[in-house]
């Protein structure tokens, strides 16, 4: 059974030495296919299950590779916290009738910057680094955060705070 923990601790075992997470061959690494199609305006991603315990992930190719492997990550999230609704559902898309609960899509936001940004990578970065978890981080710290993990600025900041890092406001 995948749970979070197990979905973690992969994703640190398969980054690449600089500390990256490949979040497609992460996804892979479950059997989950992943495919980018043109999903307008609105829509970001969706995990789809496709019968016989098989799985896929959609995102939207027209976002920012920084968005899509954020929403890879939060539908490998949805895989892990939520396995049995999707299945039910059979699509589970937080923009549309298919989305789950606002505090399970909370859930799978808070899961997918830990599968993108585990704790261990992050205090492996910032420790070579010198950063000071007190201190805080200034606007050039969470740009080298964000570039180091592929991750938006806002999920560097996010993640950086939920790790107990100080982050000012800081405006970018």
């Amino acid at each position: 059974m995948t749970t979070p923990q197990s979905i973690i601790e992969r994703a640190i075992g398969s980054a690449s030495a600089d500390g990256y997470v490949d979040v497609i061959e992460l996804a892979n690494s479950y059997e989950i296919d992943v495919y980018s199609d043109e999903l307008g305006d609105e829509r970001n991603a969706f995990i789809r299950y496709e019968g016989d315990g098989k799985f896929s992930i959609t995102t939207n190719e027209n976002q920012s590779r920084q968005r899509q492997r954020f929403s890879i990550a939060h539908e490998l999230a949805h895989f892990a916290l939520h396995r049995d609704a999707i299945i039910e559902k059979e699509v589970v898309d937080r923009d549309s009738k298919a989305s789950l609960s606002p505090e399970e899509e909370s859930a799978a936001d808070d899961l997918a910057a830990q599968i993108l940004m585990p704790e261990e990578l992050v205090q492996g970065f910032v420790d070579q680094k010198h950063l000071d978890q007190k201190q805080g981080l200034q606007k050039e710290d969470i740009e080298t955060i964000a570039e180091k993990f592929n991750v938006s600025v806002l999920v560097a900041i996010l993640r950086m705070r939920n790790l107990g890092y100080y982050v000012p406001y800081v405006t970018f």
